[in-house]
């Protein structure tokens, strides 16, 4: 369990970031109605994964506004925008889009995220609930793993 990273000493430091990180990007909601969600907290029942708190974060207010919270994380923050070809526009606005909501409150922003790692498909939920809930943005994931409990202790079978 040791070797797994399960069990190890424990760090006040970390005790701390997990605590402000809980607190800045409000990860754990106590009442979640998981019938008729209004939050991404609905696919643990309570708990927003932090990385899809981070993207909802980043897509509505900029990476700015949560800097604080990304200084706690380990590794650096990348954000690549790139200008849509003006072909690509014209595709977005065709006939097989005019029934999208795209049609009537004009172009939405299409943001990669790269699960590097993997992905649960509690996290895949909740991306498509934030693409659901009136969110302008529409997203494409991408991964290097489909996270499950089967391939979780798999993958503690080879430590």
């Amino acid at each position: 369990m040791e070797n797994a990273g399960f069990i190890k000493l424990q760090n006040p430091y970390t005790n701390k970031v997990y605590s402000t990180l809980r607190k800045n990007l409000n990860l754990v909601l106590e009442d979640i109605n998981e019938q008729n969600p209004s939050d991404i907290a609905y696919v643990y029942s309570g708990y927003a994964p932090i990385s899809v708190r981070l993207i909802q974060s980043v897509s509505k207010s900029g990476w700015k506004s949560i800097s604080s919270s990304l200084q706690l994380l380990p590794g650096e923050a990348i954000e690549e925008v790139q200008q849509l070809p003006d072909g690509v526009r014209k595709r977005r606005g065709s006939i097989t889009s005019s029934n999208s909501a795209t049609s009537l409150q004009g172009e939405r922003k299409v943001t990669l995220v790269y699960f590097l790692g993997g992905v649960t498909y509690a996290e895949i939920s909740a991306l498509r609930f934030l693409q659901q809930d009136d969110h302008p943005t529409d997203y494409i994931i991408a991964t290097s793993n489909i996270i499950n409990g089967d391939t979780f202790i798999d993958s503690l079978q080879s430590i």
